[in-house]
């Protein structure tokens, strides 16, 4: 049984369905429906609990307890029935569990979120302080700051890559899938640490929609217009 934290009472609903009911009859109605809820479940079949439930003690006040079950109540193998009940309780455990669903989503979101974060920036510390063993053949320092010329290059080279070769394979893919999808999938490449980093990262953008080339000879081309004899004797 899933706990169910608060109760909707429709205030209107209730005053038009209880109109012609005393005060005491509200009291023992009142004290059912907070049992009814509590336990989620219909009330017990024995008339002897009901009065138990609602507090009724003497004759006149069971009376009016079987007045109440009898009006509001519908007696079935499972006890007695409120159907208004029933709809409020089922409703509610729906909502409750989608918001656990979906509070759990977000939690193992925001839990990646900041994993990746926090492996990216450990990834680079170490990676920071194995440049300075690594030779760069053109001399140029990879960036502290951007995944792909950093880390990405970093790595490759560490790992025996010709740098030479490695800044052309970053420039091209950045080139066929946009920067932001390659730094992702650098990202990606960071936190699984695998042996073979370009091979890995290869794998990840092959299942990467590419970006839409436009064809260098379509550039700049504009269609000539000749001037008809109209036009020239305007000019």
């Amino acid at each position: 049984m899933s706990s169910l934290q608060w109760l909707p009472f429709f205030v209107g609903d209730y005053m038009r369905d209880t109109a012609d009911l005393t005060a005491a009859e509200h009291g023992h109605y009142l004290l059912l429906l907070f049992h009814y809820w509590s336990k989620q479940e219909p009330l017990p079949c024995e008339k002897r609990k009901c009065y138990i439930i609602a507090k009724a003690s003497t004759a006149k006040q069971k009376k009016l307890v079987d007045a109440i079950l009898c009006q509001f109540f519908e007696l079935t193998e499972n006890g007695f029935l409120n159907h208004k009940m029933f709809k409020i309780i089922e409703t509610q455990k729906s909502k409750s569990k989608t918001a656990r669903v979906n509070g759990r989503k977000g939690g193992v979101a925001k839990a990646k979120a900041s994993a990746k974060q926090t492996l990216q920036q450990n990834a680079s510390k170490t990676l920071a302080n194995q440049s300075h063993s690594i030779t760069y053949p053109s001399g140029k320092a990879p960036s502290a700051t951007h995944p792909v010329w950093g880390d990405a290059l970093q790595t490759m080279v560490s790992q025996g890559e010709d740098e030479a070769s490695t800044r052309s394979f970053l420039g091209r893919i950045i080139q066929q899938y946009g920067e932001d999808t390659v730094t992702d999938a650098v990202a990606d490449c960071i936190i699984k640490n695998p042996v073979q980093f370009k091979a890995y990262l290869q794998g990840i953008l092959k299942n990467k929609p590419k970006l839409k080339q436009v064809s260098s000879g379509a550039i700049g081309r504009l269609p000539v217009t000749r001037p008809t004899t109209a036009q020239k004797g305007l000019l």
